[in-house]
């Protein structure tokens, strides 16, 4: 397994696009291998290490799966030329194993297979799983088996009989809603309905929506809220115009969210440890990582800019020792282990969004995000007294 956190990419400021890529990869590699060897051989979540809370144990399995899936899944879709071999070696493996561990955890609890019906949870990493279907739509949907398929769409069904509260938990039933559409279900419109309507109202200003009728201090924005949002909107089947304007909106509310997520990442490569679910880590870079990947970036951000501001956030917690444990899991914490910090309700595998923030490599290495010479991002350039476009509120959105 590589040692990621000594790659000297992570550190060195001139470090080519293609050498920061290959240490992500390095450590995709370190994160999926355990998730997806143990759920290929069924021994998820047994192999894992037992959750600070015992009951949360039934959820573990599909949670650690579907988040790690989630955000790998456009760059284990994508087929890019002229990758080095031993990355193509790294993502066919995932690939192989994935296949086998889709199977196992999609079977009836009895065969094995995880829980998607007990308890409130399985909704949210069901909808993780969702999200990685319509993010690799070849590879999840048109590549499986059909008895797999049929296993997939059976235990997406069941999380029907799980109410989302009025937050972003709306969004977990709409997507696994889209996803259904895609497997050839009916789908149950109230459930993408209900999420569309409250959240056109959550929208709070200048790019960025509250989750639920409160405003928080907190990366639910760039975790799970927009990114979910636009995949919804865009994925209504047929499509509905009773939310056009809604989706226009979104995917321009998306893009000004993007900005103010870049302009948060300091000179330093840190960002404000602010709000709930702080262990998630790099997983705050989901939503500017989307929007690089759409080729959506607003002309305040060059491709380039956003890879050097990405992998000095993800080599923050990459080098540092302590991301993972002795057996190769990740650890709960922000930096390194730190067990009273998260929130009663993560474990181990719940620390597994931080893969939302790896989405970019679902571009090729010849595309700018990688190609292109590195770039100071905004607040490393401000700083350092460099020009730099100064920022503007969107009233219009």
């Amino acid at each position: 397994m590589p040692e990621t956190e000594n790659h000297p990419a992570w550190t060195d400021p001139a470090a080519t696009g293609l050498q920061q890529r290959e240490a992500w990869i390095d450590l995709v590699d370190r994160i999926a291998t355990p998730v997806f060897e143990h759920a290929a051989a069924g021994r998820i979540p047994d192999a894992m290490p037992m959750p600070p809370v015992a009951d949360r144990r039934r959820y573990t399995g599909l949670e650690v799966f579907s988040r790690t899936l989630a955000g790998l899944a456009p760059w284990l879709e994508a087929q890019p030329e002229d990758v080095p071999e031993r990355e193509a070696a790294i993502r066919q493996r995932l690939i192989d194993q994935l296949y086998d561990g889709l199977d196992r955890g999609t079977r009836t609890p009895d065969q094995g297979g995880w829980n998607y019906n007990v308890g409130d949870q399985p909704l949210v990493d069901a909808a993780h799983l969702a999200h990685a279907m319509l993010r690799a739509p070849k590879l999840l949907i048109d590549g499986l088996p059909d008895e797999v398929r049929q296993q997939l769409r059976d235990r997406l069904l069941e999380t029907r009989v799980i109410q989302p509260p009025l937050m972003n938990w709306l969004l977990f039933a709409a997507i696994i809603e889209i996803a259904l559409i895609r497997l050839g279900e009916a789908p149950d419109p109230m459930r993408t309905r209900q999420a569309m309507e409250f959240f056109d109202h959550f929208y709070l200003g200048d790019g960025w929506y509250a989750d639920g009728f409160h405003h928080t201090w907190d990366y639910y924005n760039s975790f799970v809220i927009q990114p979910m949002l636009v995949d919804v909107l865009e994925n209504l089947a047929p499509p509905l115009p009773t939310w056009d304007d809604f989706r226009v909106k979104a995917q321009q509310r998306i893009v000004r969210a993007a900005e103010v997520v870049e302009r948060m990442i300091s000179p330093e490569g840190t960002f404000p440890p602010l709000g709930r679910s702080i262990c998630y880590r790099f997983g705050v870079l989901h939503l500017p990582g989307m929007v690089a990947l759409r080729h959506e970036l607003p002309d305040t951000i060059t491709p380039a800019q956003l890879r050097c501001a990405s992998t000095a956030v993800i080599g923050r917690f990459a080098s540092r020792p302590g991301l993972f444990t002795d057996d190769g899991w990740l650890t709960i914490g922000f930096i390194g282990p730190q067990p009273d910090l998260p929130e009663p309700y993560l474990t181990h595998g719940s620390m597994y969004l931080c893969t939302m923030g790896l989405l970019p490599l679902g571009l090729p290495p010849q595309d700018p995000f990688w190609a292109d010479p590195p770039k100071p991002w905004t607040s490393r350039a401000m700083w350092d007294g460099l020009p730099a476009p100064r920022d503007e509120a969107r009233y219009d959105l």
